[in-house]
C-alpha cells in the first residue's frame, strides 16, 4: 500500500488573496532533510485577478536504511473575480515523489 507523504494535500486548499504575501522557508533536520518552500499571493496590479504560487522541495534519507526519498510539489493558482458574484478558480497541482535504495557494496 502506498501512504501520502505528510503535507500531500495541505497545500492545495490555498486560496489567492488580493493582500500581497510571500512566505520563503528552509529547513533542515533528521535523516538529512533539506527542504525549502515558497508560499507567495497578491492581486495583479488592479486588477480583479489575484494569484497564488506554492512550491517545495524536500530530500531526505528514508526510514529504511541505505534509501533516500525525494519530493517536490508546485501549486499554482488565479483567481478571477468576473462579478461580485462570480469568482473563477484556475488551478494546477503538481507532486513528484521519488525514492530509491542505495546498493551497499560488499567486500
Amino acid at each position: 500500500m502506498v501512504q501520502c507523504p505528510r503535507w500531500y494535500g495541505e497545500y492545495d486548499r490555498e486560496s489567492p488573496q488580493n493582500e500581497q504575501s510571500t512566505k520563503v522557508g528552509v529547513a533542515t533536520g533528521s535523516r538529512n532533510l533539506q527542504e525549502a518552500s515558497i508560499d507567495t499571493t497578491g492581486q495583479f496590479g488592479d486588477s480583479d485577478f489575484s494569484y497564488r504560487l506554492i512550491a517545495l522541495a524536500r530530500k531526505q534519507d528514508s526510514q529504511v536504511d541505505n534509501a533516500e526519498e525525494e519530493r517536490y510539489l508546485i501549486a499554482p493558482s488565479v483567481d478571477w473575480q468576473a462579478t461580485d458574484s462570480t469568482l473563477v478558480n484556475f488551478n494546477l497541482y503538481y507532486q513528484k515523489i521519488l525514492q530509491w535504495a542505495l546498493t551497499r557494496q560488499c567486500h
